[in-house]
């Protein structure tokens, strides 16, 4: 027998082997979005993501690329972006925003020191207190010229409620 500090039952077991859970988090909502094609990149310019490809989304959150919590669901949530970017030498800054404005403490910049065949990726992770009708967007930019891509293949977005 497990309880939580209220003396609730979590686990409980009849003696003979049966094992009962109580659902004490189910992380939902939650999405997994990818792209449906390369992104293009402008230089010196923040641009939205555009993830067009839903695998799934448990709550009908996710729309117009972006995540919206629903209401009865605030909490705080976890976001994982994951790019592949191409291979031009320059800085690539990400940034996840939040109704509309840039999270100061979700900048994430990598700098590409030469050019050469091999792209990069790398994960993009946010968690954040999120109340009902707050919503989340990624944003990307280069200062390595116009034409850069985040790849398709290797690119997603996904996100879940912690508690």
């Amino acid at each position: 027998l497990i309880n939580d500090s209220g003396d609730n039952n979590l686990i409980t077991s009849n003696g003979s082997g049966t094992v009962t859970s109580q659902s004490v988090a189910n992380n939902t909502p939650n999405f997994y979005v990818r792209l449906g094609s390369n992104f293009g990149l402008t230089n010196d310019t923040y641009v939205k993501v555009t993830w067009d490809s839903e695998t799934f989304d448990s709550d009908s959150a996710f729309a117009s690329n972006k995540f919206t919590v629903p209401s009865g669901k605030a909490g705080k949530y976890m976001f994982i972006a994951h790019y592949k970017v191409g291979n031009s030498l320059g800085y690539y800054n990400f940034q996840f925003y939040k109704n509309g404005s840039a999270l100061s403490n979700s900048t994430r910049s990598i700098y590409n020191y030469a050019n050469s065949d091999n792209d990069f990726s790398f994960h993009h992770i946010l968690i954040e207190d999120l109340s009902a009708s707050d919503y989340i967007e990624t944003y990307v930019q280069t200062t390595s010229g116009s034409g850069n891509n985040v790849y398709s293949a290797a690119s997603y977005w996904q996100g879940f409620r912690l508690t």
